[in-house]
């Protein structure tokens, strides 16, 4: 039952009750307020379910619910960046919500081939649950001000703040870190029924990523020679078949993920205790002007139900700028606790710090020291990637990909799982271990699970180690990547992990790149 048809079921029981009241005579006070107070919780929850009817529908709100409820404004594409999210985030809705694999999606012209590959798991696990995932989103304008640390996308937008853009150089890449404020809602449905809705309402963060490329726009195949775009290589050769991980690329999308951002929880709080005072006194009035209406009625039923609803309604009138009064009271009392109360929560919030900022810089400049070409935005989105094969895996091969083989205990944890959210990814360790290099980091990921009928979300903390050669260094061109099994000679794509498609050979995957050793929840 929807929350309107909930509202108009409560106003009704609030007139009958007002009825019963009148028809027993000698009404007391109290159960005027109390036929007063139900009406009033009715006509609000109607407004609810108006507000919530808007939002998934995209309107704005009629009045008076546009009183009522604070809005943001949304934010259409002003530049190609913003238009390049909005595209990347249509082709990743249109392609979780189509049944069955799509080969050469739109997706392919916005993300990298890791992020693309993380996806491509994602959607292996919804075909096997029966599940697709039907994603509405549109950037809104939460912020008032320009956050200090980043750099605004465009100068015309430092008042919004709808869009902050980061630039810097990393490693091999050229990165932009964007954070959009979104606000977005997932639906998962299974064989046409809606199992759970997910909202989104603060960030969507992007690591953007680009680097010198090799060629014209064209890749040569390094098994059969054809030459093709990058986009439509990002699957595989689309002649032979071949794997490889294409790494040279322009303005693609190496990380993706809704996350809660400390700046604009609170910019929406501010704004939120500054409406405050309208949003009271509105309410206020609704239960004023019904308290009034019903003593109007109760005085002067005996002189027709038309003349008695009449001076009710003008009583209720009159009566109801006592509740914009009591509002705007309420309110300053109110304001300060409110306020004291978002800025300890907001202190509490899973949002990277900018101690763990500067942390994770420094240990990214210890590994660039020793292997000048390290990315963190990459190993960011390589590690997503990793914890996607680990996550979506349907047996212990598939989980061992990117995985030692102890991290399999964990196949039974992420059974149900249907999707995943980056909640936050900071880098806290590294050290050179004997023959390995070793890196620690703090993953805190939302995760929506299904079970039979029933779908659910829950968030957990993970510290994942990860393993490589002391020797292994990233490569300095990033050009096409194959690599030959040692044992049946086919060639072999480290997208896909350790073992041979084709023979079962294991690679020895540490040799080249990084491997998990260990996921551990904190």
């Amino acid at each position: 039952m929807n929350k309107k048809i909930q509202g108009l079921i409560i106003f009704l029981v609030g007139i009958i009750s007002l009825v019963i009241f009148m028809m027993l005579g000698g009404v007391m006070g109290e159960f005027l307020f109390v036929s007063a107070l139900i009406m009033t919780i009715g006509i609000i929850k109607i407004f609810a379910g108006i507000k919530e009817t808007c939002d998934n529908e995209g309107r704005a709100y009629p009045f008076p619910v546009s009183k009522a409820y604070h809005t943001y404004p949304e934010i259409k594409d002003f530049d190609e960046t913003s238009s390049l999210l909005t595209g990347f985030r249509n082709s990743v809705a249109d392609y979780l919500k189509n049944p069955g694999m799509t080969e050469n999606s739109s997706l392919q012209n916005y993300a990298s081939q890791l992020q693309w590959h993380a996806l491509y798991l994602q959607k292996k696990r919804l075909i096997k649950k029966n599940i697709v995932v039907d994603t509405s989103s549109k950037r809104c304008a939460y912020s008032n001000e320009k956050d200090p640390l980043l750099v605004s996308a465009k100068q015309g937008l430092n008042k919004l703040g709808c869009l902050k853009v980061r630039a810097f150089q990393d490693g091999r890449y050229n990165v932009k870190e964007i954070y959009e404020e979104i606000n977005a809602r997932r639906t998962y449905e299974k064989e046409g029924l809606k199992l759970f809705s997910k909202n989104s309402q603060e960030v969507c963060h992007y690591s953007l990523l680009s680097a010198k490329q090799t060629g014209d726009g064209l890749i040569v195949c390094p098994n059969c020679g054809s030459a093709q775009s990058r986009e439509s290589l990002i699957d595989g050769c689309d002649y032979c078949g071949t794997k490889f991980l294409i790494e040279d690329m322009q303005n693609k999308i190496g990380c993706f993920a809704y996350r809660k951002d400390i700046e604009t929880e609170q910019s929406k709080k501010e704004l939120a205790i500054e409406t405050l005072g309208g949003r009271l006194s509105l309410r206020f009035m609704l239960f004023f002007f019904c308290l009034g209406v019903s003593y109007s009625l109760y005085q002067n039923i005996d002189k027709g139900i038309g003349m008695a609803l009449i001076g009710g309604i003008g009583a209720g009138l009159v009566v109801s700028l006592l509740g914009l009064l009591c509002g705007y009271l309420l309110m300053n009392f109110c304001a300060p606790v409110i306020l004291v109360s978002s800025v300890f929560k907001s202190v509490n919030s899973s949002f990277k710090s900018e101690k763990d900022r500067e942390t994770e810089t420094k240990i990214a400049k210890k590994i660039q020291d020793r292997d000048p070409q390290f990315s963190l935005q990459s190993f960011y989105g390589s590690l997503q990637n990793k914890l996607s094969s680990v996550v979506y895996a349907e047996n212990e091969v598939e989980m061992a990909a990117f995985a030692n083989r102890g991290v399999a205990s964990l196949l039974n944890d992420f059974k149900n799982v249907v999707d995943m959210d980056v909640d936050a990814m900071t880098l806290t360790d590294y050290k050179i271990d004997g023959q390995w290099q070793v890196a620690v980091a703090d993953v805190s990921l939302d995760l929506v699970e299904v079970s039979n009928s029933t779908a659910g979300s829950k968030n957990e903390k993970y510290k994942v180690t990860l393993i490589r050669n002391a020797e292994a260094k990233t490569e300095a061109v990033c050009g096409p990547l194959t690599f030959r099994c040692s044992k049946c000679g086919s060639s072999h794509s480290l997208l896909y992990g350790r073992v041979c498609a084709y023979c079962g050979n294991e690679v020895e995957l540490e040799e080249k790149d990084w491997v998990i050793k260990s996921v551990k929840k904190c």
